[in-house]
């Protein structure tokens, strides 16, 4: 089942969508083959059934005509449909796997001639585990045990300027931050580093090259700041003459 409602003004704009899916488990005659080849009845499914939902909402925003913002958010849950286990029959589990995501954006544009300044912002989250059907020695009907937990963090600010005809410079400056905590071990965010670097496509050989010595120069200090201030950060400062 998809729904999708969509309103439009002179200073909103507001999208909002509702996903639902759901399948039963199955499985052809009820019986499996073991490892000596003879046939034994089972409850486990062939396919395995689930539900889920996914909710997306997002606001434009536009208060001049030069400005304008956005922010929006999204959330998903996905359960499994595992059928319980018993004691007269194998194939059956205590606990269906639950996984559930949310995620927030935000962000603005300001418009100043034939430049442009933008900001994005993200957070994302995501986390699985198991909802506990059967009661158990350790565990009651309904305890959620949880195995994986994510974030995610990241900060963008770029400018888009159009210095020269048919000519588009982008310089911009991107943060991101993770983090994994799970049963299996944490993982903890590892500084990362990149850098990209072009020169335009219509100045000559020597233009290029003197462009790229100044960002091999820009590259080497960055890389030398980064090493010593152990921050965990990505960042990247390119500029980009791309050819319209």
């Amino acid at each position: 089942m998809n729904k999708i409602i969509i309103f439009y003004s002179k200073y909103l704009d507001s999208h909002t969508s509702y996903f639902h899916q759901e399948a039963d488990s199955y499985q052809n005659n009820g019986k499996a083959v073991d490892a000596d080849g003879k046939e034994y009845e089972t409850i486990a499914p062939l396919f395995i059934g689930f539900n889920s939902n996914v909710i997306n909402q997002r606001f434009d925003i536009k208060p001049a005509k030069n400005f304008s913002m956005y922010a929006g958010g999204s959330y998903s849950y996905k359960l499994t449909d595992r059928p319980d286990s018993r004691t007269d029959i194998t194939g059956g589990s205590d606990y269906d796997m639950r996984s559930e995501g949310w995620r927030w954006e935000a962000g603005a544009k300001y418009k100043f001639g034939k430049h442009s300044l933008l900001l994005d912002l993200v957070n994302d989250n995501y986390h699985y585990g198991n909802l506990y059907q059967v009661a158990t020695k350790t565990y009651d009907v309904g305890d959620f045990v949880r195995n994986k937990f994510q974030k995610y963090y990241e900060a963008e600010l770029k400018g888009v300027f159009h210095f020269y005809d048919k000519a588009t410079t982008i310089i911009g400056a991107d943060w991101r931050n993770d983090f994994l905590t799970a049963k299996s071990g944490d993982v903890r965010p590892s500084h990362r580093h990149s850098f990209a670097e072009s020169c335009p496509l219509f100045t000559g050989q020597n233009a290029c090259s003197r462009t790229k010595g100044e960002f091999r120069k820009i590259k080497q200090t960055f890389l030398r700041y980064a090493k010593e201030s152990g921050r965990i950060i990505m960042f990247w400062f390119s500029a980009l003459l791309v050819l319209f």
